[in-house]
């Protein structure tokens, strides 16, 4: 039987290809049940299962069963490949534990702090509204806005803002990735970055909530 790999994508998902199968295990945003395990014939798109669960491992075991790995060839055949470094399923320490000593950070969201300078005689909502319009092609949210200070007729402004990023990424591309979207709407400069987030969850058993689909031929 062939291995099955899951590797961690740009995206902060966990995926894996099998036969006409496409696996993605997704860390989920303030809900009780944080990974959701969706499973799609790839040729066809047809959904196989969609499950949420307390836990990653138990995502993993989940998706093992559901691509009929057997339960004694788990170390063998699951491989979890995060950037340079990999672990296996089943082990003795849960999965989140091991991503955050890899230094791996589950993300709910980021909230940036970005700078930005206006004429001197712009008001505090005029800037709040640019900020808003210059990020709103990234989904943010945009809170309040300090004036710092102003130097021959500019004043320079700092807005914090929310942006609707989750997944499980390294801690140290968070900075780089929130800078990659604060440039692309041409927002300003990004001065910091801060995820909104749980770097390991409780892994205490938990029934899944399952809803599970015709499976591809």
């Amino acid at each position: 039987m062939s291995a099955a790999h899951f590797t961690l994508d740009s995206d902060g998902r966990f995926v894996a290809r099998r036969s006409r199968a496409e696996v993605r295990i997704s860390w989920q945003p303030r809900t009780p049940l944080r990974w959701n395990l969706r499973i799609e014939d790839v040729a066809t798109g047809a959904r196989i299962l969609d499950a949420d669960h307390h836990s990653l491992d138990h995502a993993f075991a989940d998706a093992a069963a559901a691509l009929e790995v057997e339960r004694s060839g788990w170390r063998s055949l699951l491989r979890i490949v995060v950037g340079d470094d990999s672990f296996h399923r089943p082990g003795a320490m849960p999965a989140e534990t091991i991503l955050d000593h890899f230094g791996y950070v589950l993300v709910d969201s980021l909230q940036i702090f970005v700078l930005e300078t206006f004429s001197d005689c712009v008001d505090a909502a005029t800037v709040r509204k640019v900020f808003a319009d210059r990020l709103s092609s990234a989904g943010a949210q945009v809170g309040a806005v300090n004036r710092i200070g102003s130097t021959d007729g500019e004043a320079s402004w700092c807005v914090d803002a929310v942006l609707p990023v989750s997944g499980c990424f390294h801690r140290d591309r968070l900075t780089e990735a929130a800078a990659e979207i604060v440039a692309a709407t041409d927002a300003g400069t990004l001065v910091s970055c801060h995820p909104l987030a749980v770097s390991r969850t409780r892994v205490e058993a938990e029934p899944a909530t399952v809803l599970r689909f015709a499976r591809a031929g």
